[in-house]
């Protein structure tokens, strides 16, 4: 059995090569950035629904009225308002990350990574839950899945050596 010949790369087709999937894994990260920015949107609801039911459970029948005007006389309206903008503010954020590795202009893997550790670090803190710890995993696999590679790293299709006489 004889092997086929594959010459090596030019460096045209290198330098296309790694083109190529550069933008593969940006398109990936956006497309997980996304992803994030709807779990950041989706923590705002999931977050009220469970903070309802545990006062439901603890008070009584309660309707969303009633829930906030209790939030309101306990004097927590603020810290409510500002986990709301905190996670409108990381969806925002992932939002602008995905268009930039969409547009493939500029790489912002770092910075994605670095919202998602806040985003989830905001998460446990102040406002968000599960549901935004997730949001700032999945900033976090974005950042990560379109990080510029090093130069090792870059996968090149195979090649072989010439056949043997």
């Amino acid at each position: 059995m004889t092997s086929r010949y594959i010459p090596p790369l030019t460096p045209g087709e290198r330098a296309e090569y790694e083109r190529t999937d550069r933008i593969r894994r940006e398109r990936t990260g956006g497309h997980i950035l996304v992803g994030a920015l709807l779990l950041y949107l989706l923590s705002i609801p999931v977050s009220l629904l469970v903070v309802k039911v545990v006062a439901e459970n603890t008070i009584g029948g309660l309707s969303w009225g009633d829930f906030f005007a209790a939030i309101q006389e306990a004097e927590l309206l603020s810290v409510f308002i500002f986990g709301i903008g905190g996670q409108i503010a990381f969806a925002a954020v992932a939002s602008v990350g995905a268009s930039f590795h969409y547009s493939h202009k500029r790489n912002v893997a770092v910075l994605m990574i670095i919202a998602g550790f806040i985003g989830m670090a905001f998460s446990v803190l102040v406002f968000g839950g599960v549901v935004g710890i997730v949001g700032g995993v999945l900033s976090i696999a974005g950042g990560l899945r379109s990080r510029p590679r090093s130069q090792s790293m870059v996968n090149f299709p195979p090649s072989a050596s010439p056949p043997a006489p």
